[in-house]
C-alpha cells in the first residue's frame, strides 16, 4: 500500500492540547459505575441509552 499520494488531512500538532475537567458532582464515580455495569452485563432484553 503506498502512503504518498494520501493528502494530510489532519496534520499532527503535539503543542496542541486539549483539557479535561473532571465533573464536580459528588455521584461521578458511582454514576460511571452503574453505566459500564449496564453495557459490560446488560439485563436480558433491555436496550441502553447513554445520554449526556
Amino acid at each position: 500500500m503506498k502512503t504518498e499520494g494520501v493528502p494530510d488531512l489532519q496534520p499532527l500538532q503535539p503543542w496542541r492540547t486539549e483539557t479535561f475537567k473532571i465533573s464536580p458532582d459528588p455521584f461521578l464515580v458511582d454514576k460511571i459505575r452503574d453505566v459500564v455495569g449496564l453495557y459490560l452485563a446488560p439485563p436480558a432484553n433491555a436496550v441502553v441509552f447513554a445520554m449526556d
